[in-house]
């Protein structure tokens, strides 16, 4: 069975396919996708599309773009949406310091809270990481305790940084 982890059907461009791409990609072995998410309202989004469609299943969070977001509201709204028992993660979150669309330390304060959501949820994360691996790598040990799984993505790091991630 293949396993779709991070498809953006919620994108503005895409919405209006849904159904096709997930006949699509069922007929090409696809049997389940993750709806990804970056923002409060593409969380809402997936979390809505996974309600609709029987094989998606959804992630909520706030990607490291949007860090500068991230207020208790949204995190409140983020914990309702988890009681949908399709939500199956919490990202994608993790640190871009490519685009620094928002600034850096909000990046690594709101991974922090995300991550610790996660953990309270029960669910594990994705992990966004592009240019950031060395404070990626800190904060993910700092936390170690409250990671009960993650996905990586956007992993532009080494074998020995992915060595260090899964130890």
């Amino acid at each position: 069975m293949f396993i779709d982890t991070h498809a953006h059907l919620g994108d503005e461009n895409l919405i209006s396919f849904v159904d096709e791409i997930l006949l699509d990609a069922y007929n090409n072995g696809v049997e389940k996708i993750v709806c990804a998410s970056y923002d409060l309202a593409s969380s809402q989004m997936s979390t809505q599309i996974a309600k609709t469609y029987q094989n998606v299943y959804a992630t909520i969070g706030v990607h490291p773009h949007d860090a500068k977001t991230y207020t208790k509201e949204v995190e409140q709204t983020l914990v309702q949406l988890s009681k949908n028992k399709k939500v199956v993660a919490v990202g994608e979150i993790g640190l871009d310091y490519h685009y620094d669309l928002s600034p850096r330390d909000v990046q690594k304060q709101v991974f922090e809270k995300q991550i610790l959501l996660a953990y309270k949820l029960g669910l594990p994360i994705v992990v966004h990481m592009r240019e950031a691996t060395q404070d990626t790598l800190e904060i993910l040990e700092k936390n170690k305790q409250y990671i009960i799984g993650a996905v990586l993505h956007c992993f532009n790091g080494s074998k020995q940084t992915l060595n260090k991630i899964m130890s």
